[in-house]
């Protein structure tokens, strides 16, 4: 029988709650209900947690990627009711829906190139320092 993956010794699931609840953009407070902690825990780790810190990034990067999956298979949806407004609808409602949705989509997917780019110059940064720990 193979053995379980220990447990970080720095694993404490209150953080890894709050960092989730933050991540999603849960409020100070209500991230701090979630958890089981106070405010001042939560603004405290916030401040001066580097771990806490991490955890909230790599959970929002997480959630980001999860939405531009998301994006990506709603397209044939969004381009099918673009199609309906845009042979249907006033002039007014074509270029309000078509402004809307472009404006969401390039929002988005800027955010998304931004966490994809860090998150690729953070695995470079460990592959070096890992190489340079080896030799």
């Amino acid at each position: 029988m193979s053995e379980l993956p220990s447990i970080p010794s720095d694993f404490n699931p209150s953080k890894e709650r709050a960092a989730m609840a933050r991540a999603y953009g849960a409020s100070q407070p209500v991230a701090a209900r979630l958890a089981g902690v106070s405010d001042r825990t939560i603004r405290r780790w916030e401040r001066d947690d580097e771990h806490f810190q991490d955890l909230v990034e790599r959970y929002g990067a997480r959630a980001l990627f999860t939405l531009g999956v998301q994006l990506q298979s709603l397209l044939p949806a969004v381009a099918e009711n673009l199609w309906e407004l845009m042979h249907f609808s006033t002039d007014n409602v074509r270029l309000g829906a078509i402004n809307t949705i472009c404006k969401y989509v390039e929002r988005n997917e800027e955010r998304l190139q931004d966490k994809r780019e860090a998150a690729l110059i953070e695995e470079q940064a460990a592959a070096i320092e890992l190489r340079q720990l080896e030799s």
